[in-house]
C-alpha cells in the first residue's frame, strides 16, 4: 500500500536533534508513512546514522547526493504519500503528529492544513514560529489567498512548510517546486499558500525545532544571501503581477508587497554585509516595486512602509544615497 504521509527532511550533519527527528518519525502512531531522507552534502557520519536507520525501518528512504538538483525537489520527486510534509533534520514532532493531521486533512479535503511549532533554544527559551492570531479562524475552510491575508493581517507570518501537510496532488496540479538552497520559504510559501483553495488554520502546536549552529550554517555567507533573495524577489514580482489592484484581488496583491518588501530588506541588509559592489542593480530591481507601493490598502501600505524606512535607512547610511518617497 502507498503511503498515507511523506515526510521529506535534508540532511547534512550527525547531531543529537536529528536522532530526535529521527525517533520521532519511526514511532509515529500513523504507521503507513515514508520518510525521505536526502542528502545535501552530508558528512560520513551522517550516511551512516541514517543508513543505521534505513536498516531497521524499511518505511525510510534515502536519496543520494546531487549537487544539480535541490535537495527538498529530490524529495518531493520521491514522495509518493497522498500529502507530504517537510522537516529541518533539527526539528522532531508529537508521537500522534501525521495521525491527527491527516485525520483532519482527508476529513476537511484540504490543499494545506497549517498548524504551529516552537523555535527551541540552547538556553531554554522558546517562542511560537508564528504568534496566535486574532480573531481566531480554527474550524474554518479558507481559500488559500483569504488564509494569506489574514495571517499577514492578524499574525506573523512565517510560511516555513514544517508546520503544514500539503495534498500532493494540490503541488503536482500548481507544478510547485523550491526555486532556493537558502530563504527557500520566502517564495514556496506565498505561492503555495495563494493557489490552494481549501486552506485550514488548526490551534495545534506538534513542530519543534532546535535552533542550533546548523541552522545558522549560512548566517555568515552574505553574498550567497544576497543573490538568493534578490532572485527570489524577481520570482515573487513575476508572481505578484498575476494579481490586480483594480479587483478584489486587491487585499491579497497588497500583502504580498508586503512579503516582497520584507525580501528587499532582507537583501539590502546581506549587501551591505556582503562588501559586494552591486547596489546599482539592487536599486534598479527595487525601484519598480517603490513606484506601485501607493496602490496598496491603507494597512498593508503601513506594513510596507515599515520594510521602506528600514531600506532607505541602510541605503542612506551605507550608500550615501536616497531612494524617492513612495
Amino acid at each position: 500500500m502507498n503511503p498515507l504521509v511523506s515526510v521529506i527532511i535534508p540532511f547534512t550533519e550527525d547531531t543529537s536533534s536529528f536522532v530526535k527527528c529521527l525517533d520521532s518519525l519511526v514511532n509515529q502512531t500513523l504507521t503507513r508513512i515514508e520518510v525521505i531522507l536526502v542528502n545535501d552534502g552530508a558528512t560520513p557520519d551522517a550516511v551512516q546514522l541514517v543508513k543505521d536507520y534505513q536498516d531497521r525501518d524499511q518505511r525510510i528512504t534515502v536519496v543520494p547526493e546531487d549537487q544539480e538538483t535541490l535537495a527538498l525537489n529530490r524529495g518531493l520527486a520521491c514522495a509518493s504519500g497522498e500529502y507530504v510534509t517537510f522537516l529541518d533534520q533539527d526539528g522532531w514532532v508529537g508521537e500522534e503528529t501525521y495521525e491527527n493531521l491527516y485525520k483532519i486533512a482527508t476529513q476537511d479535503q484540504t490543499d494545506i492544513l497549517m498548524g504551529n511549532g516552537v523555535y527551541c533554544y540552547k538556553s531554554g527559551r522558546k517562542t511560537e514560529i508564528y504568534k496566535s492570531s486574532t480573531p481566531p479562524v480554527e474550524e474554518h475552510i479558507l481559500s488559500g489567498t483569504e488564509a494569506f491575508v489574514f495571517l499577514s493581517k492578524y499574525g506573523e507570518v512565517n510560511l516555513t512548510p514544517a508546520i503544514s501537510l500539503y495534498k500532493k496532488e494540490f503541488i503536482e496540479k500548481n507544478q510547485h517546486s523550491f526555486q532556493s538552497h537558502i530563504h527557500q520559504d520566502e517564495l514556496w510559501g506565498p505561492m503555495t499558500l495563494c493557489t490552494a483553495e481549501r486552506v485550514k488554520i488548526i490551534g495545534y502546536s506538534f513542530y519543534s525545532w532546535y535552533q542550533s549552529p546548523i541552522s545558522y550554517r549560512v548566517a555568515d555567507r552574505f553574498e550567497e544571501r544576497y543573490h538568493a533573495l534578490t532572485n527570489l524577489a524577481e520570482q515573487l514580482k513575476l508572481f505578484i503581477d498575476r494579481y490586480s489592484f483594480e479587483t478584489e484581488e486587491k487585499a491579497v496583491k497588497s500583502w504580498l508587497f508586503v512579503r516582497l518588501m520584507c525580501i528587499y530588506h532582507y537583501a539590502v541588509d546581506q549587501l551591505k554585509n556582503a562588501q559586494l559592489d552591486d547596489f546599482d542593480r539592487y536599486k534598479e530591481r527595487i525601484l519598480p516595486v517603490i513606484g506601485e507601493l501607493g496602490q496598496l490598502d491603507p494597512v498593508a501600505a503601513e506594513a510596507a512602509d515599515i520594510y521602506y524606512r528600514l531600506i532607505r535607512n541602510i541605503v542612506k547610511n551605507h550608500y550615501a544615497c536616497t531612494l524617492p518617497e513612495k
